[in-house]
């Protein structure tokens, strides 16, 4: 039924403003997300997390590929706080991490996809704020984006079989997609 609302959605669409410009497929690494380790990993206090990217090499770490990469951070559950404990940040690790807690790869899915709509698209994507309202705003109210200016955009988002998420988005611009070939 769901996917019956959203194909008559999109023929609509395509009635009011003519065939997409543009179709994407946004499937964002959420493993190796920094933001979703950090939401995934319990701590004391922000400070015992590797949140500052200058001055160390998490982030270098997190790219490296080596089954047995690990990081040196404060242990939680040390009766001084001072001591230290191994996080690993291996892929089987890091995949764990991110079972436990859907919520995390949820949030950071949720951010990146508004920061698609905001930044890439110029386009005020109230539904994915919570705001209630399934429209994209008018093209007066929208900025620029990268693509001129996105009219309207309809999306939907599926999950993987290792139950990440990903989004497809047919956004429909002022252009007409021939003036765009050319």
């Amino acid at each position: 039924m769901a996917r019956h609302l959203d194909i008559t959605k999109l023929y609509n669409l395509v009635r009011n403003f003519g065939y997409g410009s543009y179709f994407f497929t946004l499937s964002p690494d959420d493993v190796h997300n920094p933001l979703a380790i950090r939401l995934c990993v319990r701590t004391r206090a922000v400070d015992m997390f590797p949140n500052d990217v200058v001055g160390n090499d998490f982030i270098e770490t997190l790219r490296r590929d080596d089954d047995n990469k690990a990081w040196r951070m404060p242990n939680i559950n040390a009766a001084p706080p001072d001591r230290e404990a191994t996080l690993k940040i291996d892929n089987a690790s890091l995949r764990r991490y991110l079972a436990k807690n859907p919520v995390a790869a949820a949030y950071t899915f949720n951010r990146i996809l508004v920061a698609f709509y905001t930044i890439v698209l110029g386009v005020e994507p109230s539904h994915l704020r919570g705001k209630g309202s399934k429209k994209s705003a008018f093209r007066a109210a929208s900025r620029k984006g990268l693509f001129a200016h996105i009219l309207a955009a309809m999306g939907c988002t599926e999950e993987q079989t290792r139950k990440a998420l990903h989004h497809h988005l047919m956004a429909f611009s002022s252009l007409p997609p021939q003036a765009i070939l050319n």
